[in-house]
């Protein structure tokens, strides 16, 4: 079972116990086995989980911009009611798995991954009265493209429907 073991792993490394656990069932007819064993002869095997992790850098000198940014804020008692945050996002499909198994002593291997993956662009906007719809787009966002998305007549209502919220005029300006 360790043999068959280390060729599943060899071939696919982010296989799960219970996935590992269907293959064996499947390939060595006969045999009917519980997740925990799996667990625990993998371990026995050498194999150990890697978790994957990800996280955005940020500059100690930003962290410290940021921190007194807060401060200013709070001391202005600003509540930041007139204010509208809209950001952009790009979201990739593809299948991503958070661990992935190597053998103990073994070099890790990293994941491979696609240079160009498929894409899904959205932007959205929220504020203190309410979100805006989500618009989808391709291409890269820049100034005539966030312009078009505010002229857009479900973004413009919303648009106008949260700063009526807050008591302002509102006039769209393209730039």
């Amino acid at each position: 079972m360790k043999r068959k073991i280390d060729e599943v792993y060899r071939r696919d490394p982010e296989v799960t116990a219970s996935e590992l656990k269907n293959v064996l069932e499947n390939e060595l007819t006969g045999i009917r086995i519980g997740v925990s064993t799996i667990k625990r002869v993998r371990k026995a095997a050498g194999w150990i989980c890697t978790q994957t992790r990800y996280c955005r850098m940020v500059r100690d000198a930003n962290k410290i911009k940021r921190l007194e940014f807060c401060w200013k804020i709070i001391e202005m008692n600003d509540d930041f009611g007139n204010v509208i945050f809209t950001d952009e996002s790009s979201v990739e499909i593809e299948q991503a798995t958070t661990i992935r198994f190597h053998k103990q002593g073994e070099m890790y291997k990293p994941a491979p991954k696609p240079k160009h993956p498929l894409k899904v662009h959205v932007w959205g906007g929220i504020s203190k009265h309410g979100a805006t719809e989500l618009v989808i787009f391709e291409g890269i966002m820049d100034a005539v493209l966030y312009c078009q998305i505010l002229e857009t007549d479900p973004s413009k209502t919303m648009i106008r429907s949260i700063l009526h919220g807050m008591r302002s005029s509102f006039t769209l300006t393209t730039i």
